[in-house]
């Protein structure tokens, strides 16, 4: 085989292994042009954007020229000293106002409802994510308590979905989190999931703390507690003489 037949071969094989984008009228796209192409996508896509769609929307582009054109992007804004970058959450990409942006953005918004969550929603929240897809029978047991409320809110707020039934007796439904859910703590994938073994030590270090802080302030009473008597025998001491000068006067 010559060269000539083998740079034809690589050049087959890159093509079939990273597909290139088209514009309307079939001429392949430069890099620049789908830079500018997913700029466009992520920025009037409401939701974050899943790189396959991306791919569809520009005749196949291949995900290694998507994240080139984000990675392109992201430089810019910070040669520029813009406010805002593109990050992948949620399973895909959209903007963000970087922190020291945010509170500005806060106070804009700061009209509008804010979602909350209780801690029992919290709790029930998160053995969903690290256990799904999960029954409502087995939530309880883990969590104790009846879990029928609280899984309705989170339904109603698209945090948790019907994901299936079990095999059991009775097919109970089964609840998974959603991508809602990704997008409200800025995870990606459930992957980016704190690890089991991490809260455990955050939660000892936290403890930790809280001892400290709880002996601390102890300790901060008790010298505040001496303070106040030391005061109190200091004032009782003068008012003898303080009696006995009254009534040489």
């Amino acid at each position: 085989m010559t060269d000539s037949d083998k740079s034809n071969t690589e050049v087959m094989a890159q093509e079939i292994s990273e597909p290139t984008a088209s514009n309307g009228s079939g001429t392949k796209m430069t890099a620049e042009e789908i830079t500018l192409a997913v700029e466009a996508l992520v920025f009037s896509s409401p939701q974050p954007l899943p790189s396959q769609k991306i791919t569809a929307a520009l005749n196949k582009v291949g995900l290694t020229a998507i994240k080139n054109a984000i990675a392109a992007l992201n430089e810019s804004y910070q040669a520029d000293g813009r406010s805002f970058r593109i990050r992948q959450v949620g399973g895909g990409y959209q903007y963000y106002v970087l922190p020291e942006y945010t509170e500005y953005v806060k106070r804009l918004f700061s009209r509008e409802r804010k979602l909350r969550l209780t801690k029992a929603a919290l709790e029930t929240l998160a053995i969903i994510a690290y256990k799904q897809p999960i029954s409502k029978n087995q939530i309880e047991y883990i969590r104790g308590v009846a879990c029928d409320g609280v899984i309705g809110n989170l339904l109603e707020k698209n945090l948790v979905k019907i994901s299936g039934r079990s095999d059991g007796v009775g097919r109970s439904l089964l609840y998974s989190a959603t991508n809602e859910f990704l997008k409200f703590f800025g995870l990606n994938t459930f992957d980016d999931l704190p690890k089991i073994a991490e809260i455990d030590d955050l939660i000892g270090m936290m403890e930790a703390e809280s001892q400290t802080d709880n002996a601390e302030a102890a300790e901060g009473e008790t010298v505040a507690d001496l303070l106040e008597a030391n005061a109190l025998e200091d004032e009782k001491s003068a008012e003898p003489a303080l009696s006995e000068q009254e009534s040489n006067d």
